[in-house]
This record gives C-alpha cells, structure tokens and sequence, in this order.
C-alpha cells in the first residue's frame, strides 16, 4: 500500500488579504492616476478567491514571512506604506493621500535609509552599518554616565584601514542663514564632530576617520571640506531631481577612492 498525503493550497491567507486590501484602497484613493487606477482595476480580478478586508494596522501583524516566501517582505512593507500614507477623506469610504514630502521626519528617515542602502548594493570597497558610539567621559559617580545622550550614526563605512562617518540631513535649505550670510547648520557640525572626537581608538583609521555630512541639493550644490587633526570633515550634496545614473555616480564619487 502506499498512502499519499498533500496540503491543500488557499490563496485566501493574510499576505494576499494585505495586498487585495491594499488594491481595494487604492482603488478608492482620490486623484489617483487613472491608468494606475485602471491596472489595479483589471488586478482585482486576479484575486477573487482571497477575503475582502479593510485594512488596518493589526492586519499587518499577521502577515507571515518566511524563507519559502520572502518575496513577500517587499510587497507587505510597500502595502503597509501605502496603509501610513493614505488618510480617509471627507466623503465616506474614500481615501487621499497625505503629502510625504511635508514630513521632514519621515523624509528624514527615508533619505537616510536610501543612502545606507546604496552604499551597501553599489559598493564594496567598505562595511556598511550604523554603530553606537560611547562618550569618552569619566564621571566620580558612575551613575552620572547614563544620563549621557546616545550617539549613534547614521551611516558607518569602514574598510581594513579606513573609516568614513556620514550623517544624513533633508533640510528645505541646505545652510543656514543669518544676516544674509549662509553657514554650515551649527548643530550638523557639531554631532559630525562629536562622533569623531568620541569614537577614537589607538587605531589609525578612527584617528583618521571621516566625516560627512550629506544634503539633498537644493537650489546649489555644495562640495565644501575642512580639516580638524587628522580629521576630514566634509558637507556634499546630491540632486536627486536628476537622472538615476547622475545620483549614482554622485554618491560613489563621495568615497574616497
């Protein structure tokens, strides 16, 4: 005898639920691109065997990603995106989408995010990460210590024998002004510097390590560099109203060769 047992396949789990809902959303968004509107539109179609529901933030929480899956993760976190950047409208069961670009935080964050990413795909002349760095300070009571700030970098590029520290900022303006004269935003300056006085080692590269400060071009690009000790310390800019290559290229051309 031979006894055969199999799983039966369902389309109707909470991944696909995610991204039908997600559809569905979309579909109701205002000011929608109507060609957009009408691919998803023909895509519902494809999923009339998976549950309807409205999306929510605990919908989230039953998604399941695994290693037979993983394609999966990117769909759920461009469905959860969409969730965080649509917001009911004045007429019932519409939907409009809120302006990102009027989130400095969350521009912030995404800006960040790209730029370490980058580095991590585009390049492998260094490790790329973000590090916590402690202060180098001493206190009678060691209690007084956990009152100290965390430090901790946005991007950390380090080779075998070289360590750069780049610091993100989206600004609606890249320098301050005061009294019709542009400087460095005192504050960038002063984290940039603070990183590098504090993550010193007996080890060349964190004696020589540098720093960057990197901002999104606005009205002028910027290439401007200074030198502390052992220290560069750079404030760089990239357009990223341009062609994909010109920011590629820009990017990389910021690491020292």
């Amino acid at each position: 005898k031979a006894v055969c047992t199999f799983d039966e396949y369902s389309p109707d789990i909470p991944n696909n639920q995610i991204l039908v809902g997600t559809i569905y959303r979309l579909m109701a968004t205002r000011n929608l691109d109507p060609e957009l509107k009408g691919k998803l539109v023909a895509l519902r179609y494809r999923f009339s065997n998976v549950t309807i529901l409205p999306i929510d933030s605990s919908i989230f929480q039953r998604a399941r990603i695994h290693r037979n899956n993983q394609f999966y993760r990117f769909i759920i976190d461009v469905c959860k995106l969409v969730f965080q950047s649509t917001l009911p409208s004045e007429v019932a069961g519409q939907f409009v989408f809120s302006d990102f670009t009027r989130e400095p935080r969350q521009m912030n964050r995404l800006f960040e995010a790209f730029v370490r990413n980058f580095y991590r795909r585009e390049q492998n002349q260094y490790r790329v990460g973000s590090e916590n760095i402690n202060w180098q300070f001493a206190a009678q009571n060691e209690l007084d210590l956990q009152y100290l700030p965390k430090m901790q970098t946005d991007i950390s590029l380090e080779s075998d024998d070289r360590k750069i520290i780049m610091d993100t900022k989206f600004y609606q303006e890249t320098m301050q002004t005061n009294f019709q004269k542009e400087t460095v935003h005192s504050a960038n300056l002063y984290q940039i510097f603070s990183y590098l006085a504090n993550q010193k080692t007996d080890s060349h590269k964190t004696q020589t390590a540098q720093g960057i400060l990197l901002y999104p071009t606005i009205e002028k690009e910027y290439s401007i560099a200074y030198q502390y000790e052992g220290h560069s310390i750079r404030i760089e800019t990239v357009n990223l109203n341009t062609h994909w290559q010109n920011i590629s290229n820009r990017l990389l051309s910021i690491l020292p060769e």
